[in-house]
């Protein structure tokens, strides 16, 4: 019988996303797209629950990307995408399987 201790943490309580979370949104595209992440064929959206985090990243996605990603605000029911990468407010990012997402 495993000891409690042998359980991922991520595995030991569930997370749920906020009814909004902040996003990074491709400019001048219309429905808005939102900047994604692209690992092991499957593509990640971004999501932040802190202003700060979620400038951090634009900033690093326009060096990457070569163009300035608008920081929106999204509810998270509206997220069509099968995984996202988290910030939450405190704490480190994780990749988090999404509720409503397409497989």
């Amino acid at each position: 019988m495993p000891h409690f201790d042998d359980f991922p943490e991520s595995t030991a309580t569930e997370i749920v996303l906020p009814d909004t979370v902040l996003v990074l949104k491709v400019p001048g595209t219309y429905p808005e797209e939102l900047v994604v992440q692209q690992e092991d064929y499957e593509d990640r959206v971004f999501c932040f629950e802190a202003l700060d985090d979620a400038m951090e990243c634009a900033i690093l996605a326009e060096e990457a990307l070569g163009f300035a990603p608008r920081i929106g605000r999204i509810r998270s029911a509206e997220l069509t995408f099968r995984s996202a990468r988290y910030k939450p407010a405190v704490g480190s990012a994780f990749n988090l399987l999404l509720p409503g997402g397409q497989p």
